[in-house]
């Protein structure tokens, strides 16, 4: 799990450094363990899906950051 938080950091200190909108990062994962959903969060991530997921569940979380960018 040290490498699924540490990858988002880099992403925001990129982005903090060179002065660029902030990327959609959803963890997708097959490690749905309690408090994963956190942890994603804390790491920079803006949205977590967990597998098995429906085809629903996607277009859901994918809808609700392409209406956010918009």
């Amino acid at each position: 799990h040290e490498r699924l938080h540490l990858e988002p950091r880099r992403v925001r200190q990129f982005e903090a450094e060179n002065n660029k909108a902030p990327a959609t990062i959803i963890a997708m994962t097959a490690h749905a363990l309690s408090g994963d959903e956190e942890r994603c969060t804390k790491a920079g991530m803006d949205g977590y899906l967990s597998k098995p997921f429906t085809t629903r569940e996607l277009s859901q979380i994918l809808e609700k950051y392409i209406a956010k960018a918009a």
